[in-house]
């Protein structure tokens, strides 16, 4: 293990060491907002004068975490697709360079066929839980253990009102809130109703950890569906997993269009405008009619809103490192727009996105 930061020599002398094997570093094509760092290279074995093009990660502990989890999906669902056998140390992943566009971008771009690989992409994650179901979990993976974190950065977000001021959430939570024309009370109330309902245990499913649509590829010259980054795999509720996926290109995506926060003597009203590209939109409503077995059995409303209001609201703390903001009203008021559904112990809600 490398204390520190680590370099593309480190890694290619303990690959030499570790598996007498050559790496080469070419491009680096970009670093992740979790700080890992991901190059272009090549991969030459020492017996040998062929050089195989591979994409490189390095991080602290990221070979350890994505080999581990690998092996872990692979031994509970086999026929989840992604890479096996992964060249690695602890610090650093070696995989092979796959010819294709991730689903994120071919989606955004609106390529005829995204559609339904997007669907395709949401129904492989629902087959991998429904492999690894388990009941009587003690612990759950993610959203619960990270609430405290999470109310932490809501409340030091901070919104510009109509006069330029800026204003911390934290000063406005304990006074009721109208989002969109839609009253949601008191916000400080929303955000302990949420955090109660995020499940601590009980049923459970084994999960990619990180569904973000960047994190598969659709594969050039197979057509394959292939998964990547999945070294924060772990037993997490099912519905986490399902925000990921339905909110994904809201988080990541859509742009504030400008918004009004207004204080007045009967609490705050916050309006927004944005606007989704239809294709973006059909994409996501197929992934939905895709997962819609898991929503209309797994829980009530109140439970799948508190994790889509949990998802986003972790969102936004990535959104200054990806320049976007412009976002944070939008987003926040998306969350909220979930608030209505947090006492509904049935199933109403036909939609989700």
């Amino acid at each position: 293990m490398i204390e520190g930061k680590i370099t593309p020599t480190q890694v290619a002398t303990l690959a030499a060491q570790d598996h007498r094997v050559g790496l080469s570093f070419n491009n680096k094509l970009y670093g992740g907002v979790s700080g890992d760092v991901v190059h272009e290279g090549y991969l030459q074995h020492s017996l040998s004068h062929d050089r195989q093009k591979v994409v490189i990660k390095v991080g602290p502990g990221v070979g350890n975490r994505e080999v581990t989890a690998a092996r872990r999906i692979h031994a509970q669902a086999p026929s989840f697709p992604l890479i096996q056998d992964l060249l690695s140390g602890y610090d650093y992943v070696v995989y092979p360079y796959l010819s294709g566009d991730t689903i994120d971008q071919r989606v955004r771009a609106g390529v005829p066929e995204s559609t339904e690989e997007f669907s395709i992409f949401a129904r492989l994650h629902a087959q991998l839980w429904e492999q690894t179901q388990k009941d009587g979990i003690s612990v759950l993976d993610g959203y619960p253990k990270k609430l405290e974190q999470t109310k932490e950065i809501l409340y030091k977000l901070a919104l510009k009102d109509n006069d330029g001021k800026e204003i911390p959430v934290a000063d406005i939570a304990h006074r009721d809130w109208r989002v969109n024309g839609r009253s949601i009370g008191r916000l400080e109330d929303v955000i302990d109703t949420t955090s109660a309902n995020i499940r601590k245990s009980g049923m459970g499913v084994l999960t990619h950890g990180d569904e973000g649509a960047g994190n598969a590829i659709k594969e050039k010259n197979s057509g394959d569906i292939i998964f990547i980054d999945h070294g924060s795999a772990g037993v997490r509720a099912p519905e986490e997993a399902i925000a990921k996926i339905l909110l994904w290109f809201d988080a990541t995506n859509v742009n504030g269009r400008g918004y009004s926060l207004n204080l007045n003597p009967k609490g705050v009203e916050l309006q927004t405008k944005e606007q989704t590209k239809p294709h973006i939109h059909r994409s996501v409503a197929a992934a939905q009619t895709a997962l819609q077995p898991y929503l209309k059995d797994l829980s009530s409303d109140s439970a799948i809103s508190s994790y889509m209001m949990v998802y986003l609201w972790r969102e936004l703390h990535w959104l200054e490192r990806r320049g976007r903001q412009d976002a944070m009203p939008y987003l926040l008021a998306k969350s909220l727009s979930f608030a209505p559904e947090l006492q509904t112990s049935g199933r109403g809600r036909s939609s989700y996105i």
